[in-house]
């Protein structure tokens, strides 16, 4: 019958994709234990003593900011340890960053950042 023709067509078809029964052992990408490069921002595990969403948006209005100004952004922003890492440049601290930003002359570039 047409039925049995399709049933065992079925059949015959799934069990190509038949999934295994045993089990693939995975192997863990990183160690619970070992640090990420990120943990530096998390404060050493402590809470700031000021509101990060505040200070960000405070930073983000900051006229240098918006202008990519870097020279114009107060210092008070950045900590003395500040080093910024790119997969091309750097890592090169702030004051070589405000430096190198400069060269660029986005400022007369584009003058209406």
């Amino acid at each position: 019958s047409q039925l049995a023709i399709t049933l065992s067509s079925l059949a015959a078809f799934s069990h190509g994709f038949s999934a295994s029964s045993t089990p693939t052992p995975t192997t863990p990408t990183a160690s619970l234990q070992e640090d990420h490069w990120l943990d530096f921002l998390k404060f050493g595990g402590s809470k700031p003593d000021f509101d990060v969403i505040k200070k960000t948006i405070q930073y983000t209005n900051e006229p240098g900011y918006r202008r990519f100004d870097l020279k114009s952004i107060p210092v008070e922003y950045y900590d003395e340890r500040y080093v910024f890492r790119g997969p091309i440049v750097g890592p090169i601290n702030r004051k070589e960053l405000v430096s190198t930003n400069a060269g660029f002359g986005l400022s007369k570039s584009f003058p209406d950042l």
